[in-house]
């Protein structure tokens, strides 16, 4: 069953701010080059029964960039039952190419003879509201997606009780999907049925836009003009999709060209034209001030213990001082036992007031501890020792896998003499008891300490001891 998704949710964070209606007269001169384009939209009717060539093609693009899938013939608004056949494809095709975002045109394209292979309009009632959203649904549950309705252009129309935007909102609403809104079309519409552009597109400040259309237009007459998609954004548009992003912010936005295609480098002046205008109504993250100064209080009563400005902060740096201190201590527990608690403390504190730790992860604490841990300079080379070993024991490699790295041939060469002067690491683990004299000198080891990577293993029951990784060790 579909995961239903908050009416609220915009995906449109999820997609890239620009991208380009992809024809397979693109892919050659996009091998290997995007041209910084981060998005291209197709329709899965172009796509999903083209030959092996183009398939390896269309996969390195999905394999670098994100695509987005724009539906031709679904038919949500006609008369006939859901091609579920094809709905099948569809959803096969979306996840054969890891396909997160499908749209397909708020109108009818079949009869009861068959596919007619055009987008017409239905009418703008209650009852078609009902109707619509049932089948939009249906199409989610199959696809396992949330989908997208484009508003299309209109050349006839029934008279009807809805506006067109309040038809578009209602459909959305009852059918809990998101609209592609096509400024194009609207820019179209308002001018073949003398309505008011920019109103239409602020009322829909309560509908869900997912992301934009936009693209070229012919003028047919005084009274009529005809969305083509094959000719350059007229200036009247590109002026609607400023007001577009001045009334809901900068959306996502796909350029589309299916006729007359002009060279790649000529969509790409428009494509940095889009940018151009999005770049006015990005605004920047501000942080609130009230925020910044909590952050700031808590930051110096944790990393300096000045407890003066925010009451009750010293509970955070006693729970910030166990969690290092913990994690701190499991990777280096020989050392923390050769320490005395005062220098131990000392050691964490100083850490904890000057690291900047730029990892979420626990285990890459212990290394900027060592790098980091003045206090304990003189023990680098033991918390060297076992951070490796950390590392040894938590490694997907089992110890036969080591054991085929290295024969007993390949330690039996240059063997470490006088290695208490050295190799301090090994001195301290003898003077620690983790392995003896006599252990040691029958250990041995080919350790080249200018450049290479070097593995010792040592295998003694007695200890339960069996893996030893020693890498880039100089001394």
């Amino acid at each position: 069953m579909l995961h239903q998704l908050s009416k609220n949710l915009i995906m449109s964070s999820l997609i890239p701010m620009t991208g380009l209606g992809l024809r397979k007269s693109f892919l050659s001169e996009l091998s290997g080059n995007h041209h910084n384009i981060s998005c291209f939209e197709l329709a899965p009717e172009n796509w999903i029964n083209v030959n092996d060539n183009y398939k390896q093609k269309l996969e390195q693009l999905a394999n670098n960039t994100s695509i987005l899938a724009h539906g031709l013939s679904l038919d949500l608004g006609g008369t006939q039952p859901l091609n579920k056949q094809w709905l099948h494809e569809v959803r096969n095709f979306l996840d054969q190419y890891n396909i997160s975002h499908f749209s397909e045109h708020l109108s009818f394209c079949r009869d009861n003879h068959g596919y007619l292979f055009e987008l017409m309009p239905v009418p703008f009632c209650e009852e078609v509201v009902t109707h619509v959203a049932n089948r939009i649904s249906d199409v989610q549950n199959i696809l396992q997606r949330q989908i997208s309705i484009e508003n299309i252009t209109y050349y006839t129309q029934s008279k009807c009780p809805l506006t067109e935007v309040e038809f578009i909102k209602a459909v959305c609403r009852e059918a809990n999907c998101s609209l592609l809104l096509d400024v194009n079309n609207v820019y179209v519409n308002s001018y073949n049925h003398k309505y008011n552009a920019k109103e239409f597109i602020k009322s829909l400040i309560d509908c869900p836009i997912n992301y934009i259309h936009i693209a070229g237009h012919e003028i047919n007459s005084d009274k009529l003009i005809i969305d083509t998609h094959g000719s350059n954004i007229k200036q009247n548009v590109w002026d609607l999709l400023d007001w577009t992003y001045q009334s809901h912010g900068a959306l996502p936005t796909i350029l589309e060209r299916d006729n007359n295609i002009p060279p790649l480098q000529d969509l790409l002046i428009e494509l940095q034209y889009i940018q151009k205008i999005q770049e006015k109504y990005i605004t920047p993250n501000t942080i609130p001030n009230i925020l910044a100064n909590q952050v700031e209080n808590l930051s110096c009563a944790i990393r300096h213990q000045n407890y003066d400005k925010l009451a009750h902060s010293d509970r955070y740096y006693t729970a910030v001082f166990n969690s290092f201190n913990e994690i701190i201590s499991n990777t280096f527990n020989i050392t923390k036992s050769k320490v005395n608690n005062y220098y131990w403390h000392k050691a964490i504190n100083d850490f904890i007031r000057l690291s900047q730790i730029d990892s979420p992860f626990h285990g890459d604490i212990a290394k900027h501890f060592i790098n980091n841990c003045k206090v304990l300079k003189n023990h680098k080379e033991l918390m060297t020792y076992e951070l490796l070993k950390r590392d040894v024991f938590n490694s997907n490699l089992n110890n036969q896998q080591y054991l085929s790295y290295l024969t007993t041939d390949d330690l039996l060469n240059n063997p470490i003499k006088n290695y208490w002067l050295i190799n301090p690491t090994l001195k301290l683990l003898t003077t620690n008891n983790i392995l003896n004299i006599s252990d040691i000198n029958n250990l041995d080891i080919n350790i080249d300490y200018a450049t290479k990577y070097h593995y010792a293993l040592y295998i003694d029951k007695q200890y339960n001891f069996h893996c030893l990784l020693i890498s880039k060790w100089s001394y």
